[in-house]
């Protein structure tokens, strides 16, 4: 659930998580869904989600997406299965119209449970991911203000946590999304990040936070958020054990900000191997082409992965995602590539380089793209 505060009011938007599922297939084809929201690819087959074979149903293989889907809670989700064949479009269901998934609520998993090329359901959502049928409008049983799978639901001004998803409760029963937020996303969030005396679970408080006031992009005053709701995303800044996460997430939740942690050995190669071992100082005209490696090239993809998957997760029809400095440069690409009308800027706060010196770094292509 994402929350947000806008002109003294508090306001809501809660997710659900979805599995898709179905029976049925074809000798040599993959299959897969797509639909109308961007996590499902626009109705685009080159976007749509892989499923997976997960067994057997009656004889006929099953297949269920490997990692759940987030939706807007209430949103009618119009969405169709297809066969891919080596890559390939092979071909849509056997039927007219689409499929409509209008009715799931809350934060819990749920699973929808069709039959390839018949529009009736075998089976209807159903909380915590089970395959148990049952009726048409049930409702997944974690609703706003429950405690979560995980633990207990947390708000504060800015966002709500309930220990694995984000959500925003209007303190007026409403919920709008209809102009849309700013999602700054920055490799570091820009607030100075302490432990409080005691650690952890001390009385007074687990963290003391602040604004960072030599980070560019940290909230300078109150007219910031005044006209826009503004998100940030990025890495705390400083090392946090699995135990402390859940409570600095729910921390950061007064300053509208979402981390992002990083294992300690995938944050340096990314850090010191490639940003700034070799990008920095290739983008000041400095050639040090001796430190490129695939490892670190292969670390840096996988960090703007992390980071595009969480602005997915919580992205919203209508946002603006505003990516900063040259930690990110393929993090636009990667979020284009499943929310496809999303409008995406990137603001470098180094030099380009020189177009002698960028032809020497062999994945500028990608950097590009």
């Amino acid at each position: 659930m994402q929350v947000w505060e806008r002109d003294g009011a508090m306001e809501s938007l809660e997710f659900t998580l979805l599995e898709f599922g179905t029976v049925g297939g074809e000798g040599g084809c993959e299959v897969h869904v797509v639909g109308d929201h961007p996590a499902l690819g626009c109705w685009s087959p080159a976007q749509s989600v892989p499923l997976h074979p997960s067994g057997t149903s009656e004889g006929l293989p099953f297949w269920k997406t490997r990692t759940p889907i987030s939706v807007p809670s209430g949103t009618a989700i119009q969405y169709k299965y297809l066969l891919m064949k080596d890559g390939l479009l092979h071909r849509w269901e056997n039927f007219e119209g689409n499929r409509v998934c209008a009715d799931v609520q809350g934060s819990s998993m749920c699973l929808l449970e069709d039959e390839l090329d018949k529009l009736s359901r075998r089976g209807y959502p159903t909380s915590g991911g089970s395959r148990n049928s049952s009726r048409p409008g049930s409702r997944a049983s974690n609703s706003t203000g429950a405690l979560s799978s995980s633990g207990a639901r947390h708000s504060s001004g800015g966002l709500s946590y309930s220990g694995d998803s984000y959500s925003a409760v209007s303190d007026r029963g409403e919920s709008s999304t209809a102009e849309g937020a700013v999602v700054v996303v920055t490799f570091i969030l820009p607030l100075t990040i302490e432990r409080a005396e005691g650690g952890p679970g001390a009385e007074g408080g687990d963290w003391h936070i602040a604004w960072n006031p030599d980070a560019v992009t940290a909230k300078k005053g109150e007219h910031m958020t005044q006209s826009k709701r503004v998100l940030w995303i990025g890495c705390p800044g400083v090392e946090v054990a699995e135990e402390e996460q859940a409570s600095l997430t729910a921390a950061l939740l007064t300053f509208s900000c979402v981390p992002l942690y990083l294992e300690p050995e995938l944050h340096k190669t990314f850090y010191f191997g490639f940003c700034r071992a070799f990008l920095w100082p290739t983008f000041h005209n400095v050639i040090k082409a001796q430190r490129f490696s695939q490892k670190v090239w292969r670390a840096y993809c996988t960090v703007n992965r992390y980071f595009a998957d969480k602005v997915i997760e919580i992205y919203n029809s209508g946002d603006v995602v505003w990516v900063h400095d040259y930690h990110l440069l393929l993090l636009p690409s990667y979020i284009l590539r499943k929310l496809r009308t999303t409008r995406v800027g990137l603001f470098l706060h180094i030099p380009f380089p020189s177009s002698e010196i960028f032809r020497t770094i062999s994945v500028r292509d990608e950097l590009l793209r």
